[in-house]
């Protein structure tokens, strides 16, 4: 007599899947992927879910609202610039070039992920004041490595130093705001038609370069 056949069990719903942290994590590469081809204004947790595989119920299990999703997903993004400019700082021991590389690396992480680059500095994500918000510990973390190279260039004596304070904190904005705007320019203006992350590179160098023209020191100069 033969025995019966063996049947398999069959597979587990792509919902029943998601265990310990998967789900968060499915969700928020969802959210990362609708962002990126809808914009993050057709993006809702309803959809994310559908995207995800899983109930409309559940992106409930870990995000409170939208907000809340993308506010995770731009935390995730500021660390990831972190680490790219972190990168950069030490691809020189020059203070000047160091900046210059840190620019450079600021937008490439723009062109690389512009879905994110549009709403991570979004003021509507960010906690109200005197709640831990990761958010803006992630982007501290970012602004931290500027200012440190910053900081390296003035001890350096390339770059003026003045008061330590004010004049750290001063430039390092004027070099942060610098970059952004030129990475928001070749992402939305008309030029984002011709830009590359070639040239985009190039131009931050040569931004950060005219920046600093004004706070080199006078051996600098010449």
């Amino acid at each position: 007599m033969s025995s019966s056949p063996r049947l398999s069990s069959p597979a587990p719903a792509k919902s029943e899947r998601y265990h310990h942290g998967d789900l968060r994590r499915a969700l928020l590469d969802a959210a990362r992927a609708l962002a990126a081809a809808g914009g993050v204004e057709a993006l809702t947790l309803r959809e994310v879910a559908r995207q995800a595989g899983v109930s409309p119920a559940a992106p409930y299990h870990h995000f409170s609202d939208k907000n809340d999703l993308l506010r995770a997903v731009a935390t995730e993004a500021f660390e990831l610039l972190t680490r790219a400019m972190a990168v950069a700082a030490e691809s020189t021991d020059d203070p000047v070039q160091r900046l210059k590389a840190i620019g450079a690396a600021y937008l490439a992480f723009a062109f690389a992920h512009p879905a994110e680059f549009r709403f991570m500095f979004r003021h509507e994500l960010c906690l109200p004041p005197g709640v831990p918000d990761p958010l803006e510990q992630a982007g501290t973390a970012s602004y931290g490595v500027l200012l440190t190279a910053v900081e390296a260039a003035q001890k350096s004596t390339q770059v003026r130093s003045g008061s330590p304070d004010t004049e750290l904190s001063t430039l390092g904005l004027t070099l942060w705001s610098a970059v952004h705007g030129l990475s928001s320019i070749l992402l939305e203006s008309p030029m984002s038609k011709t830009s590359t992350p070639e040239i985009g590179q190039h131009l931050a160098r040569s931004v950060i370069g005219n920046v600093l023209r004004g706070v080199l020191t006078e051996e600098q100069r010449d």
